[in-house]
C-alpha cells in the first residue's frame, strides 16, 4: 500500500486532530513571542521612565533649595530646606546608577534572548503548520482524483492513463510531503519543549537573582539619608552599590531629561539586543550609555 492510500485511508478524526494539534501549537507560541516583545518593550519604556524620574528629583531638589534667596524673599525657616538640594541630588544619583546596574541588565538581555529564541519556535510552528494544510489539500485532490479513475476504469474510458499518471504523480507528493511533515511534528515537540523548559528555569533563576538584589540595595533601612552622608564620599552611603561596581561610562554619562518625554535616541551596542526582533533600541527610547562589558546572555 502506498503512502498517498494510506494516507487517504486514515481517518479524517486522526488528521483533523493532528491539524488542530499544531494549530494550538502555533497559535501559542505566536501569543508567548508577542508577549515577550511586549515586555521588552515595557522593560525599556520603564528604564526610560527611571531615568526621567531621577532627573526630576534633581531638578525639583535645586528649585526647592533656592527658595530662600533674597529674589523670592521667604522669611519663614523651613526645616531641612538646606539639605534638600543634596538629598534629591543623591537619590538622582542612585536611581541612576541601579539603572546602570549589571543585574539590571541580565534581565533585559533575558528578555531579548526570550524574543529572539520564542521567535524561532513561533516561525517553525507556522511551517508545519503549512505542512499540514498542504497535506491534507493533497489528500482531498488525490481521493477525488482516485474516485474518478474507479469510475471511468469501470467505463473502460480512455482516460485511464491519464488519470492512473496523475494519481501516480500525487501519491509521490503525498508521500515527501508526508515525511516532511512528520519530520518536523516530531522536531517541534521535541525541541519546543526543551527550549521552553530551558528559558522559563533561566528566567526565573535571572529574576530571583535581581529581586534579591533590588530589595538589598533599597530596603527602607538603607533608603534613609542624614546629614553625615552629605559629607560622605562613600558609594555604599549614596546608593548602596560597593566601590568596586563603579563604572567610569556609568559616572560619566550624562542622565538630563529630554525637552520631550520618551524622545532620547541614545544608541547601544549590537551585543544587546538583535534590531530585527522589536525594531532596535531606536525605538525603545532608552537615554542610556551601556557599559563595554555587558552580562553575557544565557545558553539556550
Amino acid at each position: 500500500m502506498s503512502s498517498a492510500q494510506q494516507q487517504a485511508q486514515l481517518s479524517s478524526t486522526d488528521r483533523r486532530a493532528q491539524r488542530e494539534w499544531v494549530l494550538k501549537i502555533t497559535e501559542t507560541s505566536n501569543m508567548l513571542y508577542r508577549s515577550a516583545a511586549q515586555a521588552q518593550r515595557y522593560f525599556d519604556q520603564y528604564l526610560t521612565a527611571l531615568e526621567y524620574v531621577g532627573a526630576k528629583y534633581k531638578d525639583y531638589g535645586e528649585l526647592l533649595s533656592a527658595a530662600q534667596n533674597s529674589s523670592l524673599n521667604v522669611q519663614s525657616k523651613v526645616e531641612g530646606l538646606n539639605d534638600l538640594k543634596g538629598i534629591c541630588n543623591r537619590l538622582h544619583i542612585s536611581i541612576h546608577k541601579w539603572e546602570h546596574s549589571e543585574e539590571l541588565y541580565a534581565v533585559r538581555n533575558q528578555l531579548h534572548m526570550q524574543t529572539q529564541m520564542l521567535k524561532v519556535r513561533n516561525d517553525q510552528a507556522s511551517r508545519v503548520l503549512q505542512e499540514f494544510i498542504e497535506r491534507d489539500e493533497l489528500v482531498k485532490i488525490y481521493t477525488e482524483k482516485n474516485a474518478a479513475l474507479a469510475k471511468k476504469l469501470r467505463k473502460q474510458s480512455a482516460e485511464v492513463g491519464k488519470l492512473q499518471k496523475e494519481c501516480e504523480k500525487l501519491d509521490r507528493k503525498i508521500t515527501q510531503r508526508s515525511e516532511v511533515a512528520q519530520r518536523d511534528l516530531d522536531a517541534m515537540a521535541v525541541k519546543s519543549t526543551a527550549t521552553v523548559l530551558s528559558l522559563s528555569a533561566q528566567f526565573f533563576k535571572v529574576m530571583h537573582k535581581n529581586g534579591v538584589f533590588i530589595v538589598d540595595r533599597f530596603s527602607p533601612d538603607r533608603a534613609g539619608l542624614t546629614a553625615s552622608d552629605l559629607d560622605s564620599d562613600n558609594d555604599d552611603a549614596v546608593t548602596g552599590v560597593p566601590r568596586r561596581t563603579r563604572s567610569m561610562h556609568s559616572e560619566m554619562s550624562s542622565v538630563a531629561p529630554s525637552a520631550v518625554y520618551g524622545q532620547n535616541y541614545n544608541t547601544f551596542l549590537p551585543c544587546e539586543a538583535d534590531p530585527r526582533v522589536s525594531g532596535g533600541a531606536r525605538s525603545s527610547g532608552i537615554p542610556l550609555l551601556f557599559e563595554t562589558q555587558v552580562p553575557p546572555t544565557m545558553p539556550t
